[in-house]
């Protein structure tokens, strides 16, 4: 009910071909994978590719009409690149079942060695008898339970003629992260490249869109190294056009510029702005606007940033402009391509987006930034717009499907797509996991920029009470609670990082929770906190001082005869349990991380 009158309020209305993509149809959504109103009816023109066959790029560097150049063509990977998946268990649920890749130990002795070892370092990845960080179990019961968790995908849905996808705000997150167990959580590239195969083995001619926002650190050499991994990431998927996010904007301009030129596979990445260049607009390091073509229609995008966004951007051989600024250089030109589809991939928050679309009405869709963590369960538009309103969520958790069919009464489907256990993971984007953790480890700690803090608890005049000990140093007088750690989760932390595959002993965004005397929330280890496997063997695991504090101080006053500064050692020790719930926990235990956490229940298991 709420979705039809939302079509008879709205009349939405979509781009159709000839000189300024006119718009005259109406929405319709429907209920659970959505729908609305089509596109101008399909011409003769309108041929699909064969299922094999990929869409073509066109990506214009300087923005000019097609009269006035030819546009240089860049082919997306061949469909015999994609992963071979098993046949899907239902037209309605396309789950593909696969065994789990075996997650291998890695050896304490040999991860640790100097660069010169690199080869060990996969070798030692080989021992299949290790146990997966997350264990899943059986894959398929994996799989069954994330769609019983979180709903069948494309129910019903014929194969339609062509599909546009929409992802964004990865933020980071390339592979989930958390505590809930991986069969539990949502996101990656990994799956997010599954679900783009297993559209393509159903023959399901798309073009992929990302609204930006790569990563989420800044200042750090990693994120950089992570930037580069993601943007490879995305090439071997073949996006159409790749926005830019804030944050991605503040990394050094040269290390934007080396990902948004460096071929991979033989290709360049998609980068797209109408207001924001590499060093100039005409540097040919993005293009304004791109024109992608998929089952014989032409579809025109571009990107901007938003005006709150753009004014925090401070950063040498960044240039930008004013979204409105842009898009007024920028629409007409892509009106002039006589497009089917136009497309707005806009990192601002709603507000802004909204504002940008009702001054360039133009646009069938707007990607906007800023929304919910999850994305809403069907099509809306702006208000007061006809212009589709897309939300990709937080975390790049889900994708957003739209299928466009040659049906006058359901011309375009919506779908959200959880990226969860139903779809198995890549060997291509696994290659890109690994190259990844093996830059960290290669390039180690000085090579990354990290720089030890120094303890809150730090005091010249006593130096040793922000010196960290590890937790064997509580157990003589602590050891019922000693006894709690030692056989909880938290004692493990550091041997479940070298149990992954690829392992993750050298990642300072894992280290900060699985190890002692780390920042959780910046990344950075305190100073006398875990290093290595090798030079800090007794601060493995998420240990008692994570909580109480660094226990130097306290083990020497109580080997000593200053009673006054025992007990003054002792307080700094003691932590309340109203303390631990609103302040500590959450440090590792977070949103981010941990969306399931309950601290009454978490703390039932390590009371003590």
């Amino acid at each position: 009910m709420p979705g039809k009158f939302v079509s008879a309020l709205i009349g939405l209305s979509l781009v159709v071909g000839g000189a300024g993509c006119s718009q005259e149809q109406a929405q319709a959504p429907a209920q659970g994978s959505s729908a609305y109103v089509a596109p101008r009816a399909p011409s003769t023109r309108d041929t699909a590719p064969p299922p094999s066959a990929q869409p073509a790029i066109t990506a214009p560097i300087r923005p000019r009409t097609s009269a006035e150049v030819a546009f240089p063509t860049v082919r997306p990977p061949a469909a015999e690149a994609a992963p071979k998946l098993p046949p899907q268990p239902s037209a309605t649920m396309p789950v593909a079942v696969a065994p789990p890749m075996g997650p291998r130990l890695l050896n304490p002795a040999v991860a640790d060695r100097p660069t010169a070892e690199a080869p060990a370092f996969r070798v030692a990845m080989q021992n299949t008898n290790a146990r997966p960080l997350h264990d899943a179990g059986d894959y398929a019961a994996a799989a069954a339970a994330a769609v019983e968790r979180n709903g069948p995908i494309f129910h019903d849905w014929p194969a339609p003629k062509y599909a546009l996808i929409f992802t964004g705000d990865l933020t980071g997150y390339i592979e989930p992260c958390g505590c809930s167990g991986l069969e539990n959580l949502k996101g990656g590239l990994s799956r997010r490249y599954s679900l783009f195969a297993q559209l393509s083995k159903q023959g399901w001619p798309y073009l992929a869109f990302d609204l930006g926002g790569l990563v989420r650190r800044v200042g750090a050499q990693q994120s950089e190294v992570k930037f580069q991994q993601t943007v490879k990431g995305l090439i071997e998927m073949s996006y159409a056009a790749v926005g830019f996010g804030a944050d991605d904007l503040r990394m050094p301009a040269a290390a934007l510029l080396g990902a948004a030129t460096e071929p991979h596979d033989d290709k360049t990445a998609t980068f797209t702005s109408a207001n924001v260049a590499l060093f100039a607009f005409d540097s040919g390091a993005t293009s304004r606007y791109r024109i992608a073509t998929v089952a014989g229609k032409k579809i025109g995008v571009t990107a901007v940033l938003g005006e709150s966004f753009r004014q925090t951007i401070n950063n040498d051989g960044i240039v930008t402009m004013p979204a409105e600024q842009a898009l007024a250089e920028v629409v007409p030109q892509l009106l002039a391509e006589r497009c089917d589809q136009l497309i707005l991939l806009s990192y601002a928050p709603p507000t802004e987006t909204d504002a940008l679309v009702k001054k360039f009405p133009q646009f069938t869709f707007a990607v906007t930034t800023g929304g919910a963590d999850e994305p809403p369960g069907e099509l809306r538009v702006f208000p007061g717009t006809r212009t589709g309103a897309i939300e990709v969520g937080k975390k790049g958790q889900h994708a957003i499907v739209l299928g466009l069919y040659d049906d006058a009464t359901n011309p375009i489907r919506w779908q959200r797509v959880p990226l969860d256990a139903r779809f198995p993971e890549s060997p291509s984007m696994k290659k890109l996991l690994v190259e990844y953790q093996d830059q960290l480890r290669v390039a180690g700690r000085e090579n990354l920029g990290i720089v030890e803090k120094i303890h809150p608890r730090f005091d010249s005049s006593n130096p040793t009470a922000a010196s960290f000990l590890g937790s064997e140093s509580c157990a003589k007088c602590h050891a019922a609670a000693y006894d709690v750690w030692k056989d909880s989760g938290h004692a493990h932390a550091t041997e479940t990082l070298t149990r992954l595959d690829p392992p993750r002993q050298f990642d300072p965004e894992c280290l900060s929770c699985h190890v002692t005397g780390w920042d959780p929330q910046q990344y950075v280890p305190f100073q006398t906190g875990f290093s290595d496997l090798l030079k800090s063997p007794k601060l493995v695991g998420n240990g008692c001082e994570n909580c109480h504090g660094p226990g130097g101080g306290h083990v020497a006053a109580e080997a000593g005869s200053d009673l006054k500064l025992r007990d003054a050692m002792r307080a700094l020790m003691h932590v309340s349990r109203d303390t631990v719930e609103r302040n500590t926990c959450i440090k590792c235990h977070d949103h981010d991380n941990s969306p399931a956490f309950k601290f009454d229940e978490y703390w039932s298991q390590i009371e003590h």
